[in-house]
């Protein structure tokens, strides 16, 4: 706690003094210098979910001087409650709370928010825990204590592949909606065909029935029976197989 509570004031000094020209802190340099294939760090909207208010804290802070819209909660099912009503980009949860685990949270949010990119924090003897959090569908885990600049980067990897997966959602859908527009249309042009092709064979038989009154009607029969056979004989074959 008093380290935290340490980091946090040097970020509060450094975010509060002007950085000169030839150079700037570090921990702000990172913040500020978001990768050209990466998303902006100014967008973004991030629940920190933690029990420990100074973690909260540091985190918010941190997150804020890099652009981030940052909300926090103290456990789980505050977390929960919040992501039911606001839209988030990103959490960032401890795994082990009082209460709603940081497991169960990830469990919730994968269920009903699943858009929604899950980074898990661990202590250093929990590294294996949060692997298994990855396996059961975090996208990344972060160790305590936190080093901002490695907050940032595995915040920034994970939101980005979250849009990628959202725009490769978003085009599989519309592949899918022109597909199945487009096999409508061919079944409503092969309706069309059919009824075409059953309208000439009536005009052909009404015109040879014309021609010779002797036959008048038979060759309509005929045309119909004709019509008929084809379909009797696919539905005859499909059902005689194995």
């Amino acid at each position: 706690m008093a380290g935290t509570l340490s980091q946090l004031s040097d970020l509060r000094m450094e975010g509060d003094s002007k950085p000169s020209t030839s150079a700037a802190p570090p921990s702000l340099t990172v913040a500020s210098a978001p990768s050209e294939k990466g998303p902006s760090l100014g967008r973004g909207r991030i629940l920190i979910v933690d029990d420990e208010q100074g973690i909260r804290c540091f985190l918010s802070y941190g997150l804020g001087l890099a652009g981030f819209d940052c909300r926090d909660a103290s456990g789980g099912s505050e977390a929960l409650e919040l992501l039911e009503t606001q839209p988030f980009d990103a959490v960032i949860s401890d795994l082990l709370m009082p209460g709603t685990s940081g497991l169960e949270l990830l469990k919730g949010v994968r269920e009903n928010h699943p858009r929604v990119a899950f980074l898990m924090a661990t202590a250093v003897d929990e590294a294996r825990v949060g692997i298994q959090a990855m396996k059961a569908g975090a996208d990344d885990y972060l160790v305590k204590p936190f080093r901002l600049e490695v907050v940032l980067t595995a915040l920034n990897r994970a939101i980005e592949r979250k849009r990628l997966e959202i725009e490769v959602e978003n085009y599989r859908q519309r592949l899918e909606r022109m597909v199945d527009q487009q096999t409508r249309k061919l079944r409503v042009a092969n309706k069309r065909t059919e009824q075409t092709y059953a309208e000439t064979l009536e005009w052909l038989s009404a015109t040879l029935d014309l021609r010779d009154n002797e036959t008048a009607g038979h060759s309509r029969r005929v045309t119909r029976t004709a019509w008929k056979l084809p379909k009797r004989w696919v539905a005859a074959a499909s059902s005689s197989r194995p």
